[in-house]
Parts: structure tokens; sequence; C-alpha cells
């Protein structure tokens, strides 16, 4: 369920490995484009009927921007009871508060009026799995480009959170070969430097500008464990060092 930034790759990695995969989108227009690229494609909107290619699928996968708790409430309620797909909807970290602590995916220190915090519980009953991605880089999105509107890093005290874009689709891959139904999963590099570092030193790489690091730092900010990902998922980051991934 979705056809962006995240949805598009992970089809094409998993239509390369021997899955049949279909795109979802909002508008016919985008449906049209999709499948010219090449891509298997349905126009559906969350809380529309639930489509028969969902109902029919192994596994659904919620890769998508919508933050509409009640849209989600009606698809849920519209849901056969009968079917059993496996779910697998991608959160954010976003979810955890920044109190200055290291969150895994016990942590109680929750936003719970984050939408996508309460998105999480409506899809509860069905025994979705949560992967809870923290900021998402790759190709298209430079770290080095994240503050260049400003000039100036928000926060440069607060250490960095990121994943990148294979790790994303690897870590759902995984989950899709080996369920962990009802099952949280953290979604983040190993390290952590600080924004200020980290951004002036990939905005300078990428295309020589210079950021301003002396801006306030006024919130705790938080670092995101990923060692349930490793241990009980058994996922290797392929770019755990954020200092070295690749964005082409």
């Amino acid at each position: 369920m979705g056809s962006g930034w995240l949805s598009q790759p992970l089809y094409q990695q998993l239509a390369s490995t021997g899955h049949q995969a279909t795109l979802s989108t909002t508008t016919e227009d985008k449906r049209n484009q999709l499948q010219q690229a090449g891509f298997d494609a349905i126009t559906h909107r969350i809380g529309d009927p639930v489509d028969t290619h969902m109902t029919n699928a192994d596994v659904v996968v919620m890769a998508n921007t919508c933050k509409d708790v009640t849209a989600y409430e009606k698809m849920i309620s519209n849901w056969p009871v009968e079917a059993n797909q496996q779910i697998i909807y991608t959160s954010t970290t976003g979810v955890y508060l920044d109190n200055g602590d290291t969150h895994d995916e016990s942590s109680q220190a929750l936003n719970t009026d984050h939408p996508t915090h309460q998105i999480e519980q409506v899809l509860q009953p069905r025994q979705a799995t949560v992967v809870r991605l923290a900021g998402l880089v790759g190709p298209g999105r430079h770290p080095g480009r994240f503050f260049r509107k400003t000039g100036t890093i928000r926060n440069p005290q607060n250490p960095v959170n990121l994943i990148h874009l294979d790790d994303a689709i690897g870590l759902i891959g995984q989950l899709i070969e080996h369920p962990h139904p009802g099952k949280i999963f953290n979604g983040c590099a190993d390290n952590h430097p600080s924004k200020g570092d980290y951004y002036s030193h990939m905005a300078e790489l990428n295309d020589g500008s210079i950021l301003n690091t002396s801006a306030p730092t006024d919130t705790a900010g938080k670092i995101i464990s990923n060692q349930a990902s490793q241990s009980q998922l058994g996922y290797q980051y392929q770019h755990p060092d954020v200092w070295h991934m690749p964005f082409d």
C-alpha cells in the first residue's frame, strides 16, 4: 500500500527475488504512470472498501504517508474476519519522546498523540508487524541537503538517527521471509553523531555548503537502538555507519 520513494524500490527488490507484487496509488493518473513504467498497480485510497488484491495477498506492506487515523480504522473494520494476511506497517521512530534516553522497542516514553502511533494501535487486532524507521536517507535523499533552505541546523547537539533505504527494504524483506506477527522492530543505523557534526560535514561533501551549527539545542534528543532487529530478527545492516552511506 503505497507507491513512493520506499515502495517502488521495495517492489523492484521483491520482484527480483521471485515475488509477485502490486503497488497502490490514490489516483488514476499515477496508476497509469506506474503501469507505463512497468509496475503492476491499482488505485486505492485507505478507508475505501478493502480491495481484493489486499485480501488475496499473502503479505500487505503498508508503506505510505497517510496519517489519517480514521481512514485506517475504517479499513480495519471492513477487513474480512477470515482473512489472515501478514501485515507489515512502516511506522516512524518519531513516536519516541525526545527525552534524552536510548529507546528500544520496550520503551514506554511514547508520544501517544502521534498519528502514526495511533495507527499502530488500530492495526494491533490484525497482529500487524510494526517497523519503526529512523530518518530515511539514500538516493535522492542526501543528508547534506536537509538544512540547505535555512542554512541552520536545528538542535545541533542532538544525536542523529538515520536508516538507509537499502536497510529499510532489507528489514521489510527479512520480515516477509521470517514473519513476526504483532512484534515491533526499530530500524536505524548503529552510530549517532551529533546533528551539528554530521549534517555540516555532509553538506560540505555534497556541494561545499557551510551550515550554521550554533543554533540553540532546545530538546533533549534521543538515540534509537537497533539491537532487536539484529538479535531477534537476525538482520545484518548493509549500511550500519552513517558516515559511509552511499547516496547515488
